[in-house]
Formats: structure tokens, sequence, C-alpha cells
């Protein structure tokens, strides 16, 4: 199936469409929640990542590695199926086992975040981490079928569905915590039923052992991956909990909503890159070529401008906030460009670990993610420590900690990925966004 040149802008669209309505109610939301609660529902999504990478198995980037290969409907179908159970069984496994994690109070009463919910918040959290890891299996499947469209048709019923769930909550005045994690499991739900429809010309129960043997060695393999990367892009917000109340942490995940924006809007290109590569190994072979290179520096030059146009686009909401939130525009500025620079590293390093994923360094790629989280347990705690003890904003401390772990997995990735000019071509874009960041940040300064 041939790759539409606009492919790059279906995905992005795909990516920002559904999460424009979490953008825009964060405002009311701030406005309802108290820190406390903002603080516990970013927690949320930090939880809900690490329980579908755990209970995943790596099955999701099998299912993208093995897919493409399967050449009759029954061996299609045995993907699919092992796939799916693994994630069921998976994610009912790993509910028990939080349920018992939850009840013992050495957890309990150690883990900010755990002692801030009970069992209703709990259940929630668990269905929508499960029937999530449910739908983003189709979502693979779309990518791996250079579905486009349906990706991007699955994207809009998600973000449609939340944001009238969410105006029906607001109107009557049910906006609570454990709604807004209500909202997110029917959205999910309503994603899966839909994407489930639309791939059903590859359903049908089937199981082969020695394929279901091949996946989770392939899978289990990478899973150390999928950890290293929440370790690296989620554990600033678990270690602040940790240092405190949950309040800090709502402030940071609130300015951490108003950047990633930025990264997501071009990430598309990343997921187009995925699936030209994907296109090129059939042509190619198993080498990555100069075709291959130019594509990669290519795509990742569409990032760098895309990413430094839309920085003011982002300091301008955060001036508009001034006024509505006082306490978190003073407490969260000094935080915001500290983390769009992490955004920026953590898609670079994307970039890098697609490259060692196309060399089939699956080893490689476990490595990096391995040292970068190992590195990011040690630097964040000392980050917030250290912030601690001078009485300094432990924002800062957890951003800084944070962008230090990704700047070793970028340099880690960039060594073993062994692409010649992209180190040059990173440099640059990173002096272009270093000015757009200066002309933001003078923004700041206007009344």
């Amino acid at each position: 199936m041939a790759i539409s040149r606009f492919d790059k802008w279906i995905y992005s669209a795909a990516l920002v469409l559904p999460r424009l309505p979490g953008f825009l109610m964060l405002p009311i939301i701030a406005s309802i929640l108290s820190l406390k609660e903002m603080g516990i529902l970013a927690s949320s999504w930090v939880f809900i990542e690490l329980f579908q990478t755990l209970a995943g198995m790596g099955l999701k980037a099998a299912l993208g590695r093995y897919f493409p290969m399967a050449q009759t409907a029954q061996s299609r179908h045995e993907i699919l199926t092992i796939t799916l159970g693994g994630m069921l069984l998976g994610g009912l496994a790993l509910s028990a086992i939080t349920f018992g994690i939850f009840s013992l109070p050495i957890f309990n009463q150690s883990i900010s975040f755990l002692q801030s919910i009970d069992y209703k918040i709990l259940c929630t959290l668990l269905i929508a981490a499960m029937i999530g890891n449910l739908s983003s299996t189709f979502i693979i499947y779309f990518r791996v079928e250079q579905k486009a469209w349906g990706f991007l048709f699955a994207s809009l019923i998600g973000g449609i569905f939340e944001l009238g769930l969410f105006i029906f909550l607001y109107k009557i005045g049910k906006i609570s915590l454990l709604n807004l994690l209500g909202i997110e499991c029917l959205k999910q739900f309503a994603m899966l039923v839909f994407i489930a429809l639309s791939a059903r010309k590859d359903w049908g129960l089937a199981f082969s052992k020695n394929s279901c043997l091949s996946m989770l060695h392939f899978g289990l393999w990478l899973m150390p991956v999928g950890l290293g990367e929440w370790f690296i892009t989620s554990s600033d917000r678990f270690w602040l909990g940790q240092h405190g109340d949950l309040g800090p942490v709502g402030i940071y995940g609130f300015m951490y909503k108003f950047a990633m924006p930025i990264g997501i809007l071009f990430t598309g290109g990343i997921m187009d890159l995925h699936a030209q590569l994907y296109r090129m190994n059939e042509k190619e072979g198993l080498t990555f070529t100069n075709e291959k290179l130019k594509l990669f520096l290519s795509r990742s030059g569409l990032f760098i401008l895309g990413y430094a146009l839309i920085i003011p686009i982002a300091m301008f909401f955060i001036l508009k906030i001034r006024p509505v939130f006082p306490a978190i525009y003073s407490t969260g500025l000094p935080i915001f460009p500290i983390l769009i620079a992490i955004l920026y590293v953590f898609y670079w390093s994307k970039y890098y670990s697609m490259v060692l994923e196309f060399k089939f360094k699956a080893r490689s790629l476990t490595l990096t993610m391995v040292l970068s989280a190992l590195a990011s347990l040690a630097l964040i705690p000392m980050t917030l420590y250290l912030f601690k003890i001078f009485n300094w904003n432990i924002l800062i401390g957890a951003a800084i900690g944070s962008l230090l772990a990704q700047l070793l997995a970028l340099t880690i990735s960039a060594k073993l990925a062994k692409l010649e000019g992209s180190s040059k071509h990173f440099l640059k874009g990173s002096l272009f966004i270093f000015f757009c960041l200066i002309f933001s940040w003078a923004l700041t300064f206007l009344k």
C-alpha cells in the first residue's frame, strides 16, 4: 500500500485533535479542583502509563513487528488474537496485584499517590488503563496497516466523546476527580468499539504456540524499553509527590499540559517516518541506507521548524492564565522553558530509538533505556533533594533532573544509532529553539 505524502499531517492531526479538549478544559478543571486534586489527576495519568507498560508485556511492539510479515489471514488472526488476549490477561493479573499492593499498609503509607485515593478511584483507573491498552493495540494495527485516516477518525471520536461528556457534566455541576476519570473510561471504550469494528476483517480466534512464544520473546525483551521510557518521562511527577503533598504535582502537571502540544503537533512526522521505514525495509532490506538517512533528517527538520514556530503560541496561553491562576503562574512559569527543552530532547531520542529499532538493534535500544532509567532514578531525587535543602523551587529541581536524564538517553541512543550528519542537525535545531525560547520569554514581560 502506497503511503500518501499527506500522511504526516494526518498523523499529526490524529495526535493533536483528541488532545485539544483536554487542553481547552484545563482552565475550567483548574478553577474547580483543588491543587491536591489536580496533583492526583496528574499522578493518575502517570499511573495509567505505568500500568499499561507492565500489563502489555511488550506485545504491542511485537504486533508492530510481526503483523506486517504475516502473509495469510490465519497468521494475521493469530497475531491479533495473541496480542489482545495477552493484553487482557496481563491487565487482569496486574489489577489483582495492584489491589494487593493497595491493601498493604507498607505500600499504601509510603507512596503519596496511593495515600490520596480510595477504592473507587483505583477501580476507575484500572478500568481506564485496561480499555486504553486494548484500544491502543488497534491503534498500532492502524499504523502498521498505514491507515492514517482510520487513526484520525478514531482519535476524533475519542476527542468528541470526551468534550461532549465534559460539557454535560459541567452544565449539571458534576465536575469531580472521579467523574473526570470516568470520562476517560467512556472515551477509551468508544474508541475501542470504533476501532474494533474497523479492523473486523482481521478478527478471528486463532492461536499458535510458536507465534505466541516468538511474540513474547520479542516483546518481553523490549519491556525494559517501555519501562525505561516511563522512568525517564514520568517519574519526575512521582518523585515530586514523594517530597510533600500532591499540590506541586498539580502545578507541574498543569504546566506540562501547556507544554505538551508543542511536541505533540509534530510527532506525526515520527509516525509517518515509522510507516515509511517499514515500507523501505520491504523494498531495500534491513540496512539503513542513505535514502533512509535523508528521510530521517527531513522528518526531524520538519519537527524542529514546527516546534520553534509554536513556542510563542504556547507562551501566549501561559500569559493568559496569569490573572486567573496567579499562584500557578508564579510557581510554574520558571519550569515552562525547561519542560519545552525536555520534550524537544525526548522527541529527538524517539527518532534515534526508531533507527535502532529498524536496524534491529533491540539490545542497544534496551541498553539505552535501562541506563537512562537508572540515571533518572538517581538524578531526579538528587536534584529534588538539593533544591529542597536550599529552599529553592522544587518544581525546577524535578524538571532539571528529568532534563538531565533525557539528555543522557539522547546521547546514548545517538551514539548507538551512528547516523552521520544527524548530530549537526540536532545542534543547529537546538540553537534555533534556544532563540525562539528567548523571544517567547521576552513576551512574559509584556503587560
